[in-house]
């Protein structure tokens, strides 16, 4: 699944165009990778972006949070749908 999730360096001045331009592609999540941010750093982008209500859904990942968690802190953004059709077949299996 690596071809279809896009990776970018987490870039203040970037990110808006990224996630714009992600929306009419042909990937299934466009992931940030954000090294060296916190996970409060990380919490708080999370909840700001979630406020667009652009139809994508945004998590968050840090390796301090240990288990299954990414090597280095991301920011991951999918459609909401995608996540909604996930989340009801894991429900029904």
């Amino acid at each position: 699944m690596k071809e279809k999730i896009l990776f970018i360096n987490w870039e203040e001045t970037t990110y808006k165009t990224w996630i714009s331009c992600f929306k009419p592609s042909n990937y299934e999540a466009l992931v940030f990778k954000c090294e060296g941010k916190s996970v409060e750093w990380l919490k708080g982008v999370e909840q700001q972006l979630n406020t667009l209500n652009d139809g994508n859904e945004y998590l968050w990942s840090h390796p301090a949070e240990g288990g299954e968690s990414t090597p280095i802190p991301v920011i991951i953004c999918q459609p909401e749908d995608v996540l909604n059709h996930i989340r009801d077949k894991i429900a029904h299996d």
